[in-house]
């Protein structure tokens, strides 16, 4: 896996704010088979065979909606348990699209919805690969979304108050939308989980679309400087973090990063908690810092994963477990904390 060094992530953020510093590592080789998404210029459902095992059904929807509005136009195809769907979207004229995985486990009633996105240049199956999310979703009941950001890249933009960034998080809404269009979701349970790139996206979200999401989990998540964040409602938070990631430093990253424990307090601080930083051992190299007695039943929770570095703890991915801890699951903590954490606001 080709790894992008501090200095030429800075000299990236000239281009897209900090974009590339919201992501460390560049990863060029697949490990699972890609699912191949092909849209149409229809808006009625098609279907097409993937280059995988299994035959999985594409369908197009035309949206085309200001960011302010997310409501798909055309009545669309119901995806019933079992299904592991590529779907593409157009949003504000522009085609986008993601993965719905709906395991079988989740049965008939609203089930919750995860957003789950990818870092830079890593496609979504890579990045499934590294976190395991398509197995968990099958263990825990959720329904699943693994969207795909802008090209070339993919790259998500994080960055406050820029046109990119208010496209993505229209897209990202637009997916939410569209499968709930599609199958059951419990609307109280919406979160956003990601990696790197896609943890500073997960962040954007809870600032800019927090009517919409009841908790969110980056890991490595690079969040830039944002004295601009003003959610509405109140959003749950759980992070991990490597102390010695050298990619999205612990500390920050002078005019660009905030430190991850700053970006900890200052939601903590939006949430109204009252309590805390409260420090607990997890395991030998993972201390839990714990902000409680928040509003509307949120909280802020972060993992420091002391000598880790810029990866995704407990990673089911043995090419890519040398850079973080193999003591907890990223994937598990975050979970874990999304049960607890319905929309109460």
């Amino acid at each position: 896996m080709q790894r992008t060094s501090v200095g030429a992530l800075t000299g990236m953020a000239l281009v897209t704010f900090a974009l590339a510093a919201c992501s460390g590592s560049t990863d060029t080789t697949s490990t699972t088979t890609p699912r191949e998404l092909v849209t149409t210029t229809t808006t009625a459902p098609t279907t097409t065979t993937a280059p995988t095992t299994t035959t999985a059904p594409t369908t197009t929807t035309t949206t085309s909606l200001p960011s302010t509005t997310t409501t798909p136009t055309t009545t669309l195809a119901s995806v019933p348990p079992g299904s592991d769907s590529a779907i593409g979207l157009i949003v504000d004229n522009a085609t986008r699209a993601y993965r719905l995985y709906v395991p079988e486990t989740v049965g008939d009633g609203p089930a919750p919805l995860v957003l789950d996105l990818h870092g830079l240049t890593v496609s979504p199956q890579d990045h499934d690969a590294l976190t395991g999310m398509t197995e968990a979703a099958t263990e825990h009941a959720i329904v699943l979304a693994q969207p795909r950001g802008k090209d070339p890249g993919p790259f998500w933009s994080a960055e406050p108050g820029s046109p990119l960034s208010a496209a993505d998080v229209a897209f990202l809404r637009a997916v939410v939308e569209d499968a709930a269009a599609r199958t059951a979701i419990d609307r109280d349970r919406v979160y956003a989980m990601g990696w790197s790139n896609g943890g500073g996206m997960a962040h954007r979200l809870a600032c800019d679309a927090s009517d919409m999401f009841a908790a969110i989990g980056p890991v490595s998540g690079a969040h830039p400087l944002d004295s601009g964040c003003d959610p509405t409602t109140e959003v749950a938070v759980v992070a991990v973090h490597g102390t010695e990631d050298d990619f999205v430093p612990f500390d920050g990253l002078g005019p660009l990063l905030p430190s991850i424990p700053e970006w900890a307090e200052d939601w903590a601080k939006r949430n109204g908690c009252a309590a805390g930083p409260t420090p607990e051992r997890v395991t030998e190299d993972v201390l839990r810092l714990s902000w409680t007695e928040c509003r509307d039943g949120t909280a802020v929770t972060l993992y420091v994963v002391e000598g880790g570095g810029h990866g995704w703890p407990g990673t089911p991915d043995p090419s890519r477990a040398a850079d973080t801890t193999a003591s907890i699951s990223a994937t598990d903590v975050i979970l874990e904390f999304f049960s607890r954490h319905p929309k109460q606001g």
